[in-house]
């Protein structure tokens, strides 16, 4: 790469929940000493100027779907920007194969130099060596520390599951978080009532579609809309409507739902891995269940009404009869 006389910067700063729970750098890598540590070398050179700081804050580095990385990848596609400064390698990612495709590959095609201060790494001056042995071994380093977070994460969350703690983004609808221990539910006064509702109707042998249609006439808001309306960011994939109603598949759920009847039931499915996305479920028998968990004042009222949901799980020929 040649030398220009001048350079368009990126300031990329980058800090994730696995930084803060290893706790022991997490003030060295905050955003605040990225900035001060970045700016400071700038302010020293006198051929760079900074275009913009791109701040990616609470994203993993094995995710490069982060929103700021990409307004920068997309500034760097248009020709704003020919230099990238980050903290460390691991600011950019952690992610060894990504990383190395940005560093080796993406960044020579649009010219852009990419410097990495506490790394001591400069594509401008890097030489041979420092290329093809230095960097893809702090590279594969930042990765493998990225999978022993990811690990412990899921240790730590596991034990949760097992004591009966509730770890979910969102409480199942009828029930709410306690603000004062996010891991334990509380009644939710309205929504249980239509839970009620429901159960009741199905023993009187109302069908789940006409139970649906039942609920969207009434004007009662769907579990989700209900989310929202409460500040809740809430999406699900269930949902393809741009308001979601009440459907015969959304009262099924709550019908053989066992947290209805006092059972914490968590852990049904697993991330394939820590870089993908995508979860699969997991066989019924590895599901985490454990009794009396929630406020059993609720679990009295519907005590009756429950039964249909034992008799759910139990019961094949009842199931049919559930599911209509």
């Amino acid at each position: 790469m040649n030398t220009k006389n001048f350079y368009s910067v990126a300031v990329y700063l980058r800090l994730s929940r696995e930084d803060i729970y290893n706790g022991i750098n997490a003030e060295s890598n905050s955003i605040s000493a990225q900035r001060d540590l970045i700016c400071s070398y700038i302010y020293k050179q006198d051929n760079m100027e900074i275009y913009d700081i791109y701040v990616d804050d609470g994203w993993s580095g094995a995710n490069f779907d982060r929103p700021s990385f990409r307004r920068m990848m997309h500034d760097i596609e248009t020709g704003y920007i020919d230099c990238v400064i980050v903290k460390d390698l691991s600011r950019l990612g952690r992610d060894y194969i990504e990383t190395g495709r940005l560093i080796y590959k993406t960044f020579p095609v649009f010219s852009v130099r990419f410097i990495a201060l506490n790394d001591n790494f400069d594509s401008l001056t890097a030489n041979f060596n420092e290329k093809t042995l230095v960097l893809p071994v702090k590279n594969f380093i930042n990765d493998a520390y990225c999978s022993d977070i990811s690990q412990r994460v899921r240790s730590h969350q596991q034990i949760k599951r097992e004591k009966g703690d509730f770890i979910g983004a969102f409480a199942v609808y009828g029930y709410r978080k306690n603000p004062a221990n996010i891991n334990q539910l509380l009644v939710d006064k309205y929504a249980s009532q239509i839970v009620r509702k429901i159960f009741a109707w199905k023993i009187a042998g109302v069908s789940n579609l006409a139970i649906a249609k039942k609920l969207n006439e009434m004007g009662i808001l769907s579990p989700m809309e209900y989310k929202k309306s409460q500040g809740e960011n809430f999406s699900t994939g269930f949902i393809t409507h741009i308001k979601a109603k009440w459907s015969a598949v959304a009262v099924k759920r709550i019908l053989t739902n066992e947290m209805y009847i006092g059972i914490m039931v968590q852990g049904k499915n697993k991330k394939v891995s820590y870089k993908v996305k995508r979860v699969e479920e997991k066989p019924r028998e590895e599901w985490v269940r454990v009794e009396n968990t929630h406020d059993m004042k609720f679990h009295k009222i519907i005590q009756f009404e429950n039964m249909i949901s034992i008799k759910y799980t139990e019961n094949k020929d009842f199931q049919q009869n559930v599911c209509r």
